[in-house]
């Protein structure tokens, strides 16, 4: 190194080894930050799971019993699971764990991981009101007569999880809202 630039690397050497570190976070904090990322690797299984078992069921009813509207169908789940899962990996990004090990970054992921409970939410309500629109448009267009108990067994789940979970994290969100500001009037 040059003269300049060693006189610079000492000095930002210094001035790293002399830098306060951040607090870290309570225990209970990063315990229950952990406990989220972990739920969420859960969750990623079971989906790519309910999604294999999905694609297999799909699978042998059109090998099963074939026709243009089974097939229909299964063009149809596939373009709501691509929809699906192109949304859940874009939603989840940066959410796995904390970018550092101080409270600011553990309030951080759980503020992101709120508010992207709250997208998810939206997400699913808005598709399951896309897929009741063209369910209706297939019903009315083309005269289908199918079983609708199980479209609307699935469609009122979703909307009941989308609504308590937007609620919940709306919750989690005032509460977050109050232990950052207490959190600021203390330091």
């Amino acid at each position: 190194m040059t003269q300049p630039a060693d006189a610079l690397w000492a000095d930002w050497e210094r001035t790293w080894r002399t830098a306060e570190t951040p607090a870290p976070p309570p225990a209970d904090l990063r315990a229950l930050t952990e406990r989220e990322g972990r739920a969420m690797r859960v969750r990623l299984v079971a989906e790519v799971l309910v999604t294999l078992g999905t694609f297999a069921l799909v699978g042998a009813i059109v090998a099963r019993t074939g026709g243009v509207i089974t097939s229909g169908w299964a063009i149809a789940a596939a373009v709501h699971t691509v929809a699906v899962w192109g949304f859940t990996l874009w939603n989840r990004a940066g959410t796995w764990g904390p970018l550092g090990h101080s409270t600011a970054e553990y309030l951080r992921l759980t503020r992101t991981r709120l508010e992207r409970k709250r997208q998810s939410a939206a997400f699913t309500l808005w598709l399951v009101g896309a897929e009741s629109m063209a369910l209706v448009a297939a019903w009315i267009g083309l005269g289908w007569r199918g079983v609708w108990l199980p479209a609307l067994a699935i469609t009122g789940a979703a909307i009941v999880w989308a609504v308590r979970a937007d609620r919940a994290a709306h919750a989690g969100l005032v509460e977050l809202g109050a232990l950052e500001r207490e959190l600021a009037s203390d330091a």
